[in-house]
C-alpha cells in the first residue's frame, strides 16, 4: 500500500510541475488581452496525461540525437 501512495504522489508532484511550466510558457507568450490562456477542463487532460507527454518528449529527443551521429 506504501508503494502506490508513493507512486500517486510522484505522479501528482509531477502533474502540477508540469501543469506550472506550460501554463507558465503560455502565459510568457500570450501576454495580450486576446491571448488563448489554457481552460480547466485542459489543464485536467495536461495533468492526467503528462507521462505520456513526457514520455513522447523524451524518445523524440533520444531519436534526434542518435540520426544526428549517424
Amino acid at each position: 500500500m506504501g508503494e502506490v501512495i508513493e507512486w500517486v504522489s510522484r505522479y501528482w508532484l509531477g502533474g502540477i510541475f508540469t501543469l506550472i511550466l506550460i501554463d507558465g510558457i503560455n502565459y510568457l507568450l500570450h501576454k495580450h488581452e486576446s491571448s488563448e490562456r489554457f481552460e480547466n477542463s485542459e489543464r485536467v487532460v495536461l495533468f492526467l496525461f503528462w507521462p505520456v507527454m513526457l514520455s513522447v518528449f523524451i524518445f523524440v529527443f533520444i531519436l534526434s540525437r542518435w540520426i544526428k551521429r549517424n
